[in-house]
């Protein structure tokens, strides 16, 4: 069965308004592609905090805007949308994401067939322009997507903003752990591709046991821990 998915990667907003125009414009353009679903990078509305650009005010009132903003979207072109956004809960902001092995296998051998990663890697003001996807050289970032896809043998869709200096392009990695395409470092775009969802078989995912592995306790230091299987 053939999937037709799109990867947005869009630059950082200064405003929500210019946050969601950018949102609605990739949901477009991926329904215009023919693609079913679109996922956007981590955090992006408001934007991840700590890094190297302004993050606009985000409050109750423009959580729920965003939401509705969104889901208007997705809904008036007919497409499911993965978006980043802060979740304002009582004990705080809230932002899920993931990149660790463990997370990915725990999705893998429940049956996915691609896990989405939205992501950000890299800065606005300063670093390294990269060249070439994958390279020796680079951050480790790109072969860790290539490792998540060929150690579970599933689709992986990693998701970056489109920044100045970036440290990992927006990437579909392949079951076989081949990288299947990316967006070019820096530009804006929206990444759209096949994927055939019979070649995401699971099979090396499938083989981790957990039975397999048992803790005994070191009789010389119990308060270690040996693990045998």
């Amino acid at each position: 069965m053939i999937v037709k998915i799109a990867l947005a990667s869009p630059r950082p907003a200064a405003t929500l308004g210019e946050a969601l125009e950018k949102v609605d414009r990739s949901i477009a353009e991926a329904h215009a592609r023919d693609a079913k679903i679109v996922c956007f990078p981590e955090a992006y509305i408001p934007g991840l905090r700590g890094q190297d650009f302004p993050v606009f005010d985000f409050g109750k009132e423009e959580e729920q805007r965003a939401l509705n903003a969104v889901s208007a979207s997705a809904k008036k072109h007919g497409i499911a949308a993965i978006i980043g956004m802060e979740r304002i809960a009582d004990n705080g902001r809230q932002n899920e994401g993931w990149r660790y092995p463990e997370t990915v296998r725990w999705a893998a051998v429940r049956g996915a067939k691609i896990v989405f990663h939205p992501q950000h890697t890299g800065s606005q003001r300063s670093g390294v322009r990269l060249e070439e996807w994958g390279a020796a050289s680079s951050p480790y970032y790109e072969k860790a997507m290539m490792m998540r896809s060929r150690e579970n043998t599933i689709y992986f869709a990693s998701v970056n903003y489109a920044l100045e200096y970036q440290e990992a392009a927006t990437s579909l990695i392949s079951p076989s752990g081949e990288c299947q395409a990316y967006l070019p470092y820096g530009e804006e775009g929206v990444l759209v591709q096949d994927i055939d969802l019979e070649k995401a078989t699971g099979l090396l995912a499938m083989r981790y046991a957990p039975d397999r592995y048992a803790e005994q306790k070191n009789p010389e230091s119990p308060e270690f821990s040996v693990y045998g299987f």
